[in-house]
Order: structure tokens, then C-alpha cells, then sequence
């Protein structure tokens, strides 16, 4: 689970410079709470943002980072996971929505994501989620963006299905000046859930 949590490098697909692109929000996260680690951008029009290069695709980042961010169309994503799988990428996380919470009929797609996974030996935290914060290394992977005084770094770590939820929570605790360490948002629980976190944070010297 570590590296959900203390990557080296990450890489975010779905990034472009059109305004109002949510994969930016990642990248102004990471950079806002000084993430320490590598980042590369993957979209499929290329160009730059905020001075960094945006990759057409993972095949031309030199590296295998150790954790992709996925937020993209999510009929798109059986092709980029293929693709992780190929460049050695184990853990992926999926915040795009577009399955099952949508209904039934979209139960096949997150059926050849995880059979996808499996092949590959892929961890997969989501889809439909926020990803995972560690305030302990500037960790900040949600697309919603989240300011510095807007968190106190302590040791409470959460989990929640929702990251709704899990945003209004932090609000609570920010209130009454309450640190957080670790956060969760899991989505539709495909592969992870909260017992795989839980068992996780258990051991984490961190997290009381």
C-alpha cells in the first residue's frame, strides 16, 4: 500500500492546457503542499502546463513512475490501464466517475478494468474518488483544489467512500484546529476498500 501513499513519481493522465481542465487541479495540489517527488503530465493533445511538458502518451516518460492518476473519460481507461501495466506501473488510481454509481449497465466496464488489473498485478484505489492525501510528504492527489490553511497537519487519517464527505469532514476538523495525517476518498471500492486502508493505517507510526 505504500505507495498510495509515499510515491517517488507520479503520473497524471488527463491533463491539458484547456481552461478548466480538473487534471490541473492535481498538479496546483501537488505543487501547493511542496510534493518533493517526480510528476508527469499524460494528454493525448500534448503541450505544456505550468511549465511542465504534457506527454501524449506513457510510453514516451523515460521512467516507470510508481503511481498513475487517472482522470479521464472513463470508457477510455481499459486502454491507458493496458498501457501501465506494459511500462511496469502497479498502483492506479481512478478518480474518473462513469461507472457503476451511474447504474448496472456500467458494471462490464469496471469488470474489464479489474480483469485488466489482474493481469497486470495492478493495484487500483477507486474509480469515482479522490484519491488518497499524506500530509506528511505534500501528497495532495484529489482534482479538487485545497489550501494550506485549509488543513493541520496531525494524526487523525480517515477513510470515506465519499470524498464529498470527506471534504466537508476536513472542513469540521479544520474548524476546531484538529490535524490530519492520512486521507482516503475510496469511490466504488473495485479492487481496495476500507479494510485494506485500515489494515494499512493500523500499522502506521503516523496515524493514532
Amino acid at each position: 500500500m505504500n505507495e498510495f501513499f509515499f510515491p517517488k513519481s507520479i503520473a497524471i493522465f488527463g491533463v491539458s492546457s484547456s481552461p478548466g481542465n480538473v487534471g490541473i487541479g492535481i498538479l496546483e495540489n501537488l505543487e501547493r503542499f511542496s510534493f518533493k517527488g517526480d510528476v508527469y503530465l499524460i494528454g493525448e493533445k500534448g503541450g505544456s502546463v505550468m511549465g511542465t511538458t504534457i506527454a501524449k502518451s506513457i510510453a514516451e516518460i523515460p521512467v516507470t513512475p510508481e503511481l498513475a492518476v487517472f482522470i479521464i473519460p472513463a470508457r477510455g481507461i481499459p486502454d491507458k490501464l493496458e498501457e501501465c501495466g506494459k511500462k511496469g506501473i502497479r498502483h492506479v488510481i481512478i478518480e474518473s466517475g462513469g461507472f457503476s454509481e451511474f447504474g448496472k449497465e456500467k458494471e462490464t466496464l469496471e469488470k474489464e478494468i479489474l480483469n485488466i488489473a489482474r493481469q497486470w498485478d495492478i493495484k487500483i484505489l477507486g474509480p469515482n474518488c479522490l484519491g488518497t492525501i499524506n500530509l506528511e510528504n505534500g501528497l495532495m492527489l484529489p482534482f479538487v483544489r485545497f489550501q494550506k490553511s485549509f488543513l493541520e497537519k496531525g494524526s487523525i487519517s480517515l477513510i470515506s467512500q465519499s470524498g464529498g464527505l470527506l471534504h466537508d469532514i476536513l472542513l469540521l476538523l479544520s474548524c476546531d484546529n484538529l490535524g490530519v495525517n492520512k486521507l482516503i476518498s475510496a469511490g466504488n471500492k473495485l479492487m481496495l476498500n476500507e479494510n485494506d486502508f485500515l489494515e494499512y493505517l493500523i500499522s502506521d507510526p503516523a496515524t493514532s
